[in-house]
């Protein structure tokens, strides 16, 4: 059985104090240790960014894709290999911005693969660069003056889209 040490590699994360990504990585390999899913068991499709920094600091075989473009390279991976555990990981603006097509495309598909999306309003590693997750007026580096746009709602999107499982949380 694995072990959460057995997903340690010695690499320390450099994310921001308080940054929600230190849970969901601890999350993610409780949730693998639970399941009975070993380092050499599962692949990890990351996107770039700081969700993406992720690649560098888990113990499994792991593909950091281009910007936006995680969700076809977990479906490739999946239309070769149908037993192989899977789980996405990317961020709103890569999601939601460059790849909402791969998103869209994606659910209709219905892969098997988990996908778990980083959502914190913001290109995190442009310091401030809205997304299109981040709220009407809100005021941000690229937007001093608020956000204009109205704020897409991620998961009412992907219902419509059909999505066959859909869960919220908060780290």
């Amino acid at each position: 059985m694995a072990t959460l040490h057995d997903f340690d590699n010695g690499n320390l994360p450099t994310w921001c104090a308080g940054c929600g990504n230190f849970s969901i990585l601890a999350g993610l390999k409780s949730a693998l240790v639970e399941l009975g899913i070993g380092p050499l068991d599962i692949n990890l499709c990351f996107d770039i960014g700081c969700n993406g920094n992720g690649a560098d600091k888990i113990n499994a075989y792991g593909i950091k894709g281009l910007h936006g473009r995680t969700l076809p390279l977990a479906g490739g991976i999946s239309l070769g290999n149908h037993e192989l555990p899977i789980v996405a990981i990317s961020g709103d603006g890569a999601t939601f911005d460059e790849g909402i097509n791969h998103l869209v495309h994606t659910v209709r598909s219905n892969y098997k693969f988990v996908f778990i999306l980083h959502n914190n309003c913001t290109f995190g590693l442009t310091t401030g660069q809205a997304t299109p997750t981040t709220p009407e007026g809100q005021k941000m580096n690229s937007s001093p003056y608020g956000v204009v746009e109205k704020r897409l709602n991620p998961i009412q999107l992907v219902l419509t889209l059909g999505a066959t499982f859909v869960a919220r949380g908060f780290s």
